[in-house]
């Protein structure tokens, strides 16, 4: 970011990408370093809400892209860095706000449990991971949050 281009928001001309950015948290945080200036790629399980959300945001006159994954999949989320960096052109903030919001409970099979800890604490590693190439040349920052 230029001097030049931060007067026009905190974060403007950065490149961040939001998971889990459809709802919750994610979404508020997309939707505030949109406001911000920056570019947001929202990467969602399902695309229902992540295209809805970027199309508020795009109406808006926000820079905003939805992508559909599996964060919990590496290759799935290689593929994302790939598009990311033909979309954006890099990236220098990566917030890891995805979670799968299953109920554990007596008789919960572990399948369940599996595919919410891939969701939640499995995939910050993942993304991450894979977004530091993009992030070690410029600086940037990796967030990582949840929620109950």
């Amino acid at each position: 970011m230029t001097e030049e281009s931060s007067a026009a928001g905190a974060l403007a001309g950065a490149r961040a990408l939001v998971t889990g950015g459809a709802s919750g948290i994610g979404r508020a945080t997309a939707f505030s370093f949109a406001r911000q200036g920056a570019a947001v790629a929202i990467a969602v399980l399902v695309g229902d809400g992540g295209a809805a959300a970027r199309d508020e945001l795009r109406a808006a006159g926000h820079d905003a892209h939805c992508f559909v994954l599996d964060v919990g999949e590496p290759d799935a989320v290689d593929q994302l860095m790939d598009e990311i960096a033909d979309t954006l052109g890099g990236l220098d903030v990566v917030v890891n706000a995805a979670g799968q919001p299953t109920a554990y409970r007596e008789g919960t099979p572990l399948e369940v449990w599996r595919r919410g800890l891939d969701q939640t604490l499995t995939s910050v590693m993942i993304v991450s991971r894979a977004a530091i190439p993009m992030l070690v040349d410029g600086g940037g920052a990796i967030v990582n949050q949840s929620s109950t």
